[in-house]
């Protein structure tokens, strides 16, 4: 008899990070270890720089793996209005390309009193799960880490 599964399956980096001595297994993700294994890949994407340059990251029309990461976003500022909205724009496309599992992607600039030059992007949208989507929220900042991320002790899945 066929067993009802939620969640979905794990992306290459989580692959090859398990030591598992089941060749041949299909790694399944729970939900909450989807979503987390959707936080990782956010972190990695925004802690990679892309070999393009800003324009060319926008003005490509795909991206490939050779493209994967951010461009350097250095002589940009979170202050002005224009940096904003063209990092905006390259984040939701990094997302889209990269992270095929988070859907309808919504990116909100917040702002830290203490340190008005640090990117905190508030990052949100549907999780893909292998039945249906969960809705997800993220926050991500230039110094996120694997380790913000506590499964047991916050869940993002509304």
């Amino acid at each position: 008899m066929s067993r009802l599964k939620t969640g979905g399956y794990a992306p290459l980096f989580d692959r090859l990070a398990q030591l598992d001595d089941k060749k041949g297994e299909v790694h399944w993700l729970n939900v909450k270890q989807l979503e987390r294994s959707v936080f990782k890949e956010l972190v990695r994407i925004t802690q990679t720089r892309s070999r393009l340059t800003s324009s060319e990251f926008l003005n490509k029309k795909t991206l490939t793996v050779l493209d994967y990461g951010l461009p350097d976003f250095y002589g940009k500022s979170v202050q002005n209005s224009e940096n904003r909205s063209e990092i905006h724009q390259i984040l939701t496309k990094a997302f889209l390309f990269f992270e095929p599992r988070l859907k309808n992607i919504n990116i909100e600039h917040l702002v830290d009193s203490q340190n008005k030059g640090e990117l905190i992007f508030q990052i949100s949208g549907d999780v893909q799960t292998d039945q249906s989507s969960e809705p997800v929220s993220f926050l991500i900042s230039s110094e996120s880490e694997f380790k913000d991320y506590l499964i047991e002790e916050q869940s993002l899945v509304g």
